[in-house]
Parts: structure tokens; C-alpha cells; sequence
């Protein structure tokens, strides 16, 4: 079935085998009626735009990847700070500053998560996770913080920010709400 195929796909890729997971990706990426297109393409975007940026960092992302699929946090937060460190001007340092961030609020480090978060919007100017981040500020005001002020703010931020960004809707929606506006 398809979901056997991503999921070959998804171990190769853990595997350092990229080529291998590709192939995989390629033959699921080409259905586009697929439940797992979306993620297929995701993964294949990722592999294909980062081994031509750097195999070892590809290679280390994908085995700490594997950890934090296996609820390693601990291991898996360890692992992507150290991503982030020694790969500062890779590509996907990006990706591993969400993924500590995300971590970070797993581990209930709120505070260290919201940093990260804030830190990828503003050191991160070429990053296109940055909207995503974003309004991930604004999800952790809403829902963690329960700070609605500082909520609106991040949400506003993101408008500001990023007009053209497609949590553009989701932001607004997000404001009235908090404001209480009819919707």
C-alpha cells in the first residue's frame, strides 16, 4: 500500500539512504489524489533541497529526526541545538530550530521555547518557516501562556509581518476570536 511505501521511504531517509527514499517519495509524489501526497512532498522537498546543501548535516538532522520520532526529547533536543550549532549556515537550521522549539514545549520549557520561536522570526531572515513561527508565538500566548494580549500581538505580528503568508486567515480568525468579534 501507499502508506507502507512513505513509510520505507521515511526509514531510508532516517537511514542516510536519500536516493533510496526519493525513489520511494517520487513513485507517491506522482498521485496527487493520494492521503500522503502532501507529506510525501514535504519529505522529498526537504531531502532533495538540503543533500544539495550538505549530506553530513542532511544525514545528522535525519538520525536525530529518528529519535525525536521515537520520543527521545531529551536526545532529539540535544541533538538539533547541536544541528544548529555546528551547521549555523546550513539550510535546515531552520527546521531544527522549529523542531527544538517544539521539543522545547513538549519538555514544558515554555519560555525557552518561545525564545526559539522569536529568535527564528528575527535572526532568520531568509527562513521560510519564519510566518510559521510566527503564529506559533500566538498559539503558545493563546494556549499555553493564556496571555490574550500577548496573543493578539503575536497574531498581529504575523499580519504585519507577512501579508502574504497562508496563516494570514488563520491569524485573523485567531484575533476575533480572542477579542470576542462575532465571527
Amino acid at each position: 500500500t501507499e502508506r507502507a511505501v512513505f513509510q520505507l521511504a521515511e526509514i531510508d531517509y532516517f537511514e542516510g539512504a536519500f536516493d533510496s527514499s526519493l525513489v520511494k517519495l517520487g513513485r507517491l509524489t506522482s498521485n496527487v489524489n493520494l492521503d500522503l501526497a502532501n507529506d510525501a512532498l514535504q519529505l522529498q522537498y526537504f531531502i532533495q533541497e538540503n543533500k544539495a546543501s550538505g549530506l553530513s548535516a542532511l544525514t545528522e538532522f535525519a538520525q536525530v529526526d529518528l529519535l525525536a520520532r521515537q520520543r527521545k526529547n531529551s536526545d532529539a533536543l540535544a541533538g538539533f541545538k547541536e544541528i544548529a550549532r555546528k551547521y549555523a549556515t546550513a539550510l535546515l537550521v531552520d527546521d531544527a530550530m522549529m523542531r527544538i522549539a517544539e521539543i522545547q514545549l513538549l519538555q514544558r520549557q515554555t519560555n525557552e521555547a518561545l525564545a526559539t520561536f522569536q529568535k527564528l522570526v528575527y535572526e532568520a531572515p531568509t527562513s521560510i518557516l519564519r510566518d510559521r513561527a510566527q503564529l506559533r508565538l500566538g498559539e503558545v500566548y493563546q494556549n499555553v501562556v493564556r496571555d490574550g494580549a500577548k496573543a493578539i500581538e503575536a497574531y498581529e505580528q504575523l499580519l504585519a509581518k507577512f501579508p502574504s503568508s497562508m496563516y494570514v486567515e488563520e491569524a485573523r480568525k485567531r484575533i476575533r476570536l480572542l477579542r470576542g468579534d462575532a465571527i
